[in-house]
């Protein structure tokens, strides 16, 4: 198959393209930062916010991921951040349906669009984002539903998928700077969260099994290891494979847990998490060593 990847020189997207090259596809990578040369990859410089830089281009395509978009929570959020994000979603779906009618299109949103809830979080419950990331993807989302029906549209919702190399603003990022530099506490400005972390290798996996998945268009899917994880697992275990003794300190204030049930997915598709906990943290640790 030859895939179009939106987004292509993220974290994601670098991922995501390594993955579909390993399956034997095509890919057709679009982004605004130059794409490294690879065999079996066409890269394309492009700017989803102005129509006029993609217009002529019109594949073959077998398939499409939508990963382009302002994609770290924890950046200065504005209403002019949506706004661009929803744009650029918008900009994108209303092409690919001009040029590309019924082309399966894979839209990677986000588990912030979910209101907040104790339980693990269900693709039919109704959404309610709290922050304006989660706003832009709620956003993002409808124009997707918009377009389900000039285009086979299949809309997955990750939870925290992490991996070396992950860009600044990210927790893992942070977590892994204060743990391995400086001396004494490790002061952390959130509190110790329960959170969903998935393996990027693991969570590319998923986001190309719906690229032939049996779905209907329109429909969501959760990509989540399911299991919980406290913040403070995630420093501890990386404390112990830098050899660090150090006090971990969190913000005290009450935080409500994200977790994912991605019981859908796995039963539509057979993709299941397969990279255990450990196997993760070694790879962030020493990613010049594992496969």
């Amino acid at each position: 198959m030859r895939i179009l990847v939106l987004g292509a020189a993220g974290f994601l997207g670098r991922h995501l393209v390594d993955h579909l090259l390993d399956q034997g596809h095509a890919v057709e990578g679009w982004s605004r930062r130059t794409i490294a040369p690879r065999a079996r990859v066409i890269s394309r410089t492009v700017d989803l916010r102005q129509p006029a830089s993609f217009e002529h281009l019109a594949g073959p395509w077998d398939a499409a991921v939508h990963l382009a978009g302002h994609s770290v929570p924890g950046d200065a959020w504005n209403t002019e951040r949506v706004r661009e994000n929803v744009a650029i979603a918008g900009h994108a779906f209303d092409h690919l349906a001009r040029v590309a009618p019924g082309l399966r299109v894979v839209f990677v949103s986000s588990a912030r669009v979910y209101a907040d809830r104790a339980e693990p979080h269900r693709e039919d419950e109704p959404l309610g984002p709290t922050t304006l990331y989660g706003l832009s993807k709620e956003l993002a989302e409808a124009w997707a539903r918009f377009r389900a029906r000039d285009l086979d549209v299949q809309i997955v919702r990750p939870f925290q998928q992490i991996g070396p190399s992950m860009p600044p603003g990210l927790l893992l990022p942070e977590l892994f700077a204060r743990v391995s530099q400086g001396s004494g506490p490790i002061e952390m400005r959130g509190p110790d969260s329960t959170i969903d972390v998935l393996d990027v290798r693991d969570g590319v996996r998923g986001i190309a099994a719906l690229l032939s998945a049996d779905a209907r268009s329109g429909d969501a899917w959760n990509l989540s290891s399911g299991k919980p994880r406290r913040v403070s697992e995630l420093a501890r275990g990386l404390c112990a494979r830098l050899d660090i003794e150090r006090e971990i300190r969190f913000a005290h204030h009450a935080a409500v847990p994200l977790v994912g049930n991605s019981h859908k997915l796995q039963a539509a598709t057979g993709w299941s998490p397969a990279r255990s906990f450990e196997e993760t943290l070694d790879w962030i640790t020493w990613p010049e060593e594992s496969p």
